[in-house]
């Protein structure tokens, strides 16, 4: 008899009796996932009373499906295994499964032992019952594609001949998971046999109150990924559901995070019912882990503690977990202290929560290891009775110490499911306790990491990511990741950016204050034995703190951290490092603990911000001296009001006369100078802004625009008593980089007049302004008045006044003479009346131009004179040439800060302002990776030696600096990885916002941070607005920073506004050279 034919005679029967058992939503308290029972008909099993599908197809009679489609959905990381495909199957209706379930896949072969077909592997389903398609043909999986290579961890095996593989050719052994690499390199239309399905573990009650909580790590997701689909997406189901769903995912990088933007998108239809939040092991750094610092799934539901116990504590919350083993005894680390705070003993409420049937550890588990077909009770197990210790010269043992007696003796079994990376410890541990080998005790999620499977449990030896989790020192380290990335701080707790569930859960104290970071626990009490001498002596006591006189810091050396804890009424600030400081060449700080500080709360607002509110701090005065006053806001309001306040800064750097923005402000005296071309391109975008926002009306933002434009084409501004314009282009049509805001006098960078000399980049800079209020005015008001048309034709008259021609200097590589007839290639930064530049880029022994905020001029000019639709020859070629070596640098970046590529590494302003005014830079994907590679290097950087920085102080920017510190009151800053380089160890909060679009929820929690401690807030006088604005590490109490420099600040309300407007807003109002318009479409790279 045939699959197929298998298949057709077991349909009915199956099919019939699915209904029940799939639909949620009956009102019953009945809990599905509970221990099966005899199976009553060939193809079902019952389970609580219901029939479920069960071995419709056997590893000796599969189902022949085949491919439908096969992506990545991972980006690569500095692992081997960094590949997770997801991958949908058509079975033609004939497999039949419901959400929880798995199903096995047959690969062609060789296995390890050289069995062909392989043996079967079962992976836990990734869709919902009617699939991705929503047809009922089709189940979708997500899977891993096992790599193993000698000298990047531990590789036992060898199933590529040596130098055979494309990937690693120098290896000298490699060894790919069969079944994986089989799934991963499936196409379209491709044969694959599938049996099942199986499995009763991860079923969910049916009550349609219930809530639950799921807990998982990488491809653990997958049974996850079935019940939210099914919950918040699917036609026949979305809106049945009335309880909340949380989901907390921990990934190793950033790169590897798994169906994220659908994540993203049920949060925002469900606000009130799904919340989601993600644990980066890699470039997070949590305090509450005393393994190694990383943040794993437990330390990032710590960050929710008060909310999340309530929903705990609530009888209908189920508690669901699938992936690495920290997070059954994160479980407890996250609870019991919780649980013995109310008068409980944690042992009982566990198992006050196992009678209800909503326990982690009744079929809501990460403690669901299961032999086949066995049944039985599941208790807890704490996986912290497993260690490892390293022997001297081997590989590390494997030990298991003691564990609760008790708990084991009313075990029958224990059930896990894992699907990470440390699964070999927990499977070695079970093996101890019960005998057999380790195929025994896989379940179908767990096997779905098959590169042990098959083999001794000798031979699954920890990878290079297992030893760096454990501190196990390696061999080789030749991905470079944990000699070169310095560990990333945690940010300080602060409320998600979701809606807060249950919404009545009064917020704890803790969720709102920023702390201190530790690497452990506080010292002991009263020392018995002489106290340890210190590495650094200076700075061992922080003023209002636990580090006072026979509680001092001490440090066995550079680098050591100390934690510390500020009395009540006072906040921490910073990290408090025994470091020597370097400014300016000369030792500043020699062996001294620095960096920390306790800053009082004022008295009238030192408590805690009431649920469901965070805390916006400002320094200021209240009869006991300086203090931080605390104002409580939603966290929309919060940002709204940063944004706010950024926007007023603009309006009051505008001058009335001219509609032209200064280059800086004074925000105490109100006094803006300096009329800067720069900035008036940048606050022509903000009036965008602003309307887009609602802060200014359809009138005031024609009127303010049109100003604008009419003075740069020379259109003298209405008559004003003793006021007058005059505003002086060069030949070419460029313009100047500052003048007299005013009266449009030609100005220096010092103030004084010069003649002659004009800036491309500033040319740039503003005409990216001019085309994006003429594409946002079109795109809003087509054909709507007379005054759009006049400000889209005037527009078009300002880029008419530009000879794009003559972008490029007409001197040669090198050359201070102009080289008659000779296009040239170099970029200038300034042009003189003869063509003669200064400040020139040129390009790099690869071939490719350093990346420039002068992207802007080129971009312009290239579409201007090569984009033109029908146009047969550019008639500049050297223009088109020159725009290709310019976007390339993309593709080929030079620069690398801490294993991160950069674009380049000046301030972050280089990068940012053109992402929000160059459609190239915000669309093409080789920039979008760029962008955030700039955001990681710009957290690492901080978080490194050069700095001890933190998520709550970072940000590569520029503006003004300290005088007795970096030798100027205006500083640009840089990259580098050079301590002796960090001078003052200013950072730039309005960078960070900058970076925004490049992770929202991250970064949102670092700003947050930023305005929970105060330390960079700076008030608009005359408002209730605020700003984010530099500070500096060295002198954190030095009030200089209400001097506000425009074109640095720009990049806050630019990357703040994506949380409203998002960043395809930009994308659309920056797209000006369309076919529609006449050009030729840009080809991404």
């Amino acid at each position: 008899m045939s699959n197929m034919e298998t298949g057709t005679q077991q349909d009915a029967p199956v099919i019939a009796a699915l209904g029940a058992a799939a639909a949620i939503g009956l009102g019953s308290e009945a809990f599905v996932a509970s221990k099966p029972v005899q199976v009553k008909k060939k193809g079902v099993r019952v389970v609580e009373g219901k029939e479920i599908p069960w071995n419709l197809f056997s590893p000796k009679a599969p189902y022949e499906g085949s491919c439908v489609s096969k992506e990545t959905i991972t980006s690569k990381t500095p692992l081997v295994n960094w590949e997770t495909c997801h991958v949908i199957m058509d079975h033609g209706g004939k497999v039949p499964y419901i959400e929880g379930q798995s199903i096995g896949v047959i690969a062609p072969g060789p296995d390890k032992k050289g069995e062909t077909p392989a043996k079967i592997r079962l992976y836990s389903i990734a869709s919902s019952a009617p699939g991705d398609d929503e047809s009922s043909k089709t189940v979708s999986l997500v899977v891993k594609r096992v790599v193993e290579v000698a000298g990047r961890g531990w590789c036992e095996y060898s199933n590529v001949e040596k130098g055979k593989d494309l990937e690693f050719p120098d290896a000298e052994k490699v060894y790919r998971g069969v079944c994986s690499s089989h799934i991963c390199d499936l196409n379209a239309g491709d044969d694959v046999l599938i049996t099942g399905p199986t499995g009763a573990e991860m079923l969910l009650p049916e009550d349609p109150e219930a809530n639950m909580i799921f807990m998982a790590t990488g491809t653990g997701i997958a049974p996850f990924r079935s019940h939210l689909r099914n919950l918040f997406h699917d036609k026949v189901s979305k809106g049945k559901f009335n309880g909340c769903a949380w989901l907390f995912l921990g990934v190793p990088y950033s790169e590897s995070l798994l169906y994220d933007e659908e994540w993203k998108e049920m949060q925002a239809e469900f606000p009130d019912q799904f919340r989601y939040d993600y644990a980066i092991s890699s470039e997070e750094k949590s305090e509450k882990n005393k393994i190694n610092g990383e943040m794993w799934v437990q330390h990032k539901m710590m960050e929710y503690g008060e909310d999340l116990w309530q929903l705990v504590k609530d009888p209908k919350t189920h508690i669901y977990m699938c992936g690495l083993k920290g997070m059954e005894s994160g479980f407890a680390e996250c609870f019991q202290e919780k649980v013995e705070a109310e008068g409980m003993v944690y042992t009982e409420f566990l198992k006050g929560m196992k009678k209800a049937k909503r326990s982690p550890t009744k079929n809501s588990s990460s403690a669901r290891l299961a032999r086949p077909g066995q049944t039985g009770d599941a208790i807890s197990v704490s996986f912290e009775t497993l260690s490892y210790v390293q022997s001297v010269g081997g590989p590390p043992k494997r030990v298991a110490p003691e564990f609760d007696q008790l708990a084991f003796r009313q075990s029958k079994v224990i059930r896990y499911e894992n699907m990470g990376l440390l699964r070999l410890a927990w499977v070695t541990f079970v093996i101890l306790v019960f005998g057999g080998t380790q195929e025994d005790h896989f379940s179908p999620a767990l096997a779905s990491d098959d590169e042990c499977l098959g083999a001794p449990s000798e031979a699954c030896h920890l990878n290079a990511l297992q030893r760096r989790v454990l501190k196990v020192p390696n061999a080789s380290n030749s991905s470079g990741v944990a000699a070169s990335v310095p560990p990333l701080p945690t940010p300080p707790p602060v409320p998600s950016s979701s809606s807060v569930l249950p919404t009545t859960t009064p917020q704890a104290p803790e969720a709102t204050e920023p702390v201190a970071n530790t690497t452990g626990p506080l010292p002991a009490g009263p020392a018995t034995t002489p106290p340890p001498v210190s590495v650094c002596l200076a700075g061992q006591e922080i003023p209002f703190s636990n580090r006072k006189p026979g509680n001092e810091c001490v440090a066995s050396k550079l680098g050591d951290e100390c934690s510390y804890q500020c009395n009540e009424g006072y906040i921490a600030v910073g990290r408090h490092v025994c470091q020597t400081i370097v400014i300016q060449n000369q030792v500043w700080k020699d062996k001294s603990f620095f960096g920390g500080n306790c800053w009082r709360l004022c008295a009238a607002t030192s408590g805690p911000c009431p649920a469901g509110q965070v805390p916006l701090r400002v320094n200021t005065t209240d009869d006991l001296g300086p203090c931080m006053q605390t104002l409580c806001k939603t966290e929309d309001d919060a940002f709204k009001n940063l944004a706010r306040g950024n926007y007023e800064v603009w309006r009051r750097s505008r001058n009335d006369y001219s509609g032209c923005y200064t280059d800086h402000i004074d925000l105490d005296t109100g006094k803006a100078k300096l009329g800067s071309s720069d900035t008036t391109g940048m606050g022509l975008i903000m009036e965008c802004v602003a309307h887009s926002m609602g802060w200014i009306s359809d009138q005031d933002l024609l009127e303010r625009v049109n100003l604008t434009l009419s003075s740069y084409a020379n259109i003298p501004p209405p008559a004003k008593a003793g006021m007058s314009w005059n505003f002086t282009r060069g030949p070419k049509g460029w313009v100047p980089r500052y003048f007299e805001e005013s009266t449009g006098a030609l100005l220096a960078e010092a103030g004084d007049k010069v003649d002659g000399v004009w800036s491309v980049m500033s040319t740039g800079l503003f005409y990216v302004g001019v085309m994006f209020v003429q594409t946002y005015v079109l795109n809003h008001w087509v054909r709507r008045s007379d005054t759009t048309g006049m400000i889209a034709r005037l527009t078009e008259k300002l880029m008419d006044m530009v000879d794009w021609h003559s972008m490029l200097c007409l001197q040669a590589f090198a050359s201070p003479d102009v080289v008659e007839g000779y296009n040239g290639t170099g970029i200038p930064m300034l042009m003189n009346n003869k063509g003669l530049c200064t400040g020139i880029s040129w390009p790099e022994a690869d071939g490719y131009y350093p990346f420039t905020e002068e992207i802007t001029a080129a971009w312009l000019a290239d579409r201007r004179v090569c984009g033109h639709r029908g146009q047969e020859n550019c008639s500049m070629p050297a223009i088109h040439t020159m725009w290709n070596k310019v976007v390339g640098r993309a593709l080929h970046p030079n620069l690398e800060i801490f294993g991160h590529p950069l674009l380049s590494d000046w301030s972050s302003y280089v990068v940012q302002i053109p992402y929000y005014t160059t459609h190239p830079v915000n669309s093409f994907p080789a920039f979008q990776k760029m962008f955030k590679d700039g955001w990681l290097a710009d957290w690492a950087d901080y978080n490194s030696s050069v700095f001890y920085g933190g998520s709550d102080r970072y940000g590569m920017g520029a503006g003004p600096d300290i005088m007795w510190c970096s030798g100027k009151d205006y500083n640009a800053d840089m990259y580098t990885n050079n301590t002796a380089k960090g001078d003052c160890r200013t950072w730039s909060p309005e960078a960070v916002a900058g970076w925004l679009p490049a992770s929202p929820e991250v970064i949102k929690g670092h700003l947050l941070s930023m305005m929970a401690n105060g330390e960079s807030v700076l008030p608009v006088p005359g408002t209730d607005y605020h700003i984010l604005w530099r500070k500096a590490m060295v002198d954190p109490g030095k009030n200089w920073s209400n001097y506000v420099t425009l074109i640095d600040l720009s990049t806050e309300l630019l990357g703040l506004s994506i949380i409203w407007l998002g960043a395809d807003w930009y994308r659309n109002n920056t797209n000006h050279f369309t076919s529609s318009r006449g050009y030729i479409p840009e080809v991404p790279i």
